[in-house]
């Protein structure tokens, strides 16, 4: 070999120096890199720090809220009367279910007015606090002198303004749905107005009929209640009124089907004999055996009110 070609295969002097210069700058990039996986290390034990605080104080506030919750619901609950008022000739059987999700709260209540008179009323809310706005309304409403004289729409139209004033400037969906009515015994005559989902019924044990009461507004709004009007209807011996909150017709079985209205008649019609506590049960034990071990989404209360034999009366 030549030495011309020996000095061929020898790196230059250039190209040593370009070599050095880019293990240098590898290494600077190495080093940058490092620096920057480091940092970057840094802010995520930080960020997981921040994450785990952040878990403790959601899972107290979530323990907070639950008991919260169950304070409320208990406090709820005893606002549900477990004891009515008497009022001759006339039987009355209830029962409340509560939901555990607190969804759909329900209220009920019978209110003796003057001798052989009084006023019906069963609610559903969509939370506890549009529950508890009607029930500080309905308190206000009790202490006005001439309230017991008030016709039912006039009486949901007074419930309305009230509670739209006590919620004036905020965002509270004010979904209600609500039956009221006065009965009146010397004439055996009721008198009601429905705003929304109380299923209600009128069912007769002589003809075997059942009398739907139609809601009269869909939403309990001061403008549509104005224009709305008391529905009467005469009352017979052995009549029962039935009264359902959404949360019996909706609720759901394993399949996700509804029990629905058609099922509700059908019980009401399946019962032999007339009694306001056999009705009640029949239609719980339907409901139940329905849904089976479902957990209901809502409240479910049945009320069911007969109205007694003229003959057993007098007897």
């Amino acid at each position: 070999m030549t030495n011309k070609d020996k000095k061929k295969k020898t790196p230059s002097k250039n190209t040593n120096n370009v070599l050095k210069h880019k293990t240098e700058d590898f290494q600077k990039t190495i080093k940058d890199l490092m620096q920057e996986l480091n940092l970057k290390e840094t802010v995520i034990q930080e960020y997981k720090k921040q994450l785990s605080l952040s878990d403790k104080l959601i899972l107290k506030l979530t323990h907070q809220v639950d008991s919260d919750l169950q304070t409320l619901y208990r406090l709820y609950e005893n606002l549900i009367p477990t004891q009515l008022p008497y009022i001759p000739d006339c039987e009355f059987s209830y029962k409340f279910l509560s939901s555990p999700r607190g969804a759909g709260k329900d209220f009920y209540q019978i209110i003796p007015f003057k001798r052989r008179n009084f006023g019906l009323i069963m609610s559903s809310c969509v939370s506890h606090i549009v529950s508890s706005l009607l029930f500080s309304s309905r308190l206000k409403l009790a202490a006005r002198t001439d309230y017991k004289n008030l016709q039912p729409h006039d009486f949901l139209l007074t419930l309305s303004k009230e509670i739209n004033e006590q919620q004036k400037n905020t965002e509270i969906e004010t979904k209600i749905d609500i039956f009221y009515s006065t009965i009146d015994q010397k004439k055996y005559t009721l008198s009601y107005c429905l705003v929304g989902s109380i299923y209600s019924f009128l069912y007769s044990f002589d003809t075997k009929k059942v009398h739907d009461l139609q809601p009269l507004s869909s939403s309990f709004n001061t403008e549509q209640l104005s224009a709305v009007k008391s529905h009467k209807i005469n009352l017979n011996p052995k009549d029962h009124l039935i009264l359902c909150s959404p949360g019996v017709v909706e609720c759901l079985n394993e399949q996700g089907e509804a029990f629905g209205v058609t099922r509700l008649k059908q019980v009401i019609h399946s019962v032999e004999e007339p009694g306001a506590h056999l009705m009640k049960n029949q239609i719980l034990y339907a409901i139940k055996s329905f849904y089976k071990d479902q957990e209901i989404s809502r409240d479910q209360s049945i009320f069911v009110m007969e109205i007694r034999d003229k003959i057993l009366r007098l007897t």
